[in-house]
């Protein structure tokens, strides 16, 4: 019986030890990610499969009149500087994993934009599907 219990408690321990490793890891993944939509002047917009904000950069406060308690708001309810739902459309529709697909969303001949969505390459399981809609300008030649 006092085997059996060591066993179970080395089992326990390994399984720990696992554990911890994986969150030191996801820890380092999140801060990265978190450094990145600090650092980033790009407008990207994050939703999930119910197409709900999931995440932005400050960039995107330009085009979307978001705040952080937005996390989880249906992208259907949030105004933004486009004349049209080409933005909530494309965020909508699905794709192949990895795959972007753009498409002009302009705010007028003066500012032309081109949104970009792409859905996420893998997803642990019980993990939403999240869909970025990356948006810069484009130049026009003269």
């Amino acid at each position: 019986m006092n085997e059996e219990l060591q066993s179970t408690n080395e089992e326990l321990s390994t399984v720990n030890d696992e554990l911890k490793s994986k969150i030191d890891d996801l820890t380092a993944a999140n801060s990265d990610l978190q450094n990145f939509f600090s650092a980033t002047k790009i407008p990207l917009l994050v939703v999930d499969r119910d197409v709900r904000v999931r995440n932005f950069t400050a960039a995107a406060l330009q085009i979307f009149p978001l705040r952080r308690s937005d996390h989880g708001r249906p992208l259907a309810d949030v105004s933004n500087v486009f004349a049209s739902d080409v933005l909530l459309s494309m965020a909508a529709e699905g794709g192949p994993p990895g795959r972007g697909a753009g498409d002009r969303a302009s705010r007028g001949r003066r500012h032309p934009r081109l949104a970009r969505r792409c859905q996420a390459l893998s997803r642990p399981r019980g993990a939403s599907g999240r869909r970025h809609a990356g948006l810069r300008g484009r130049h026009r030649a003269a």
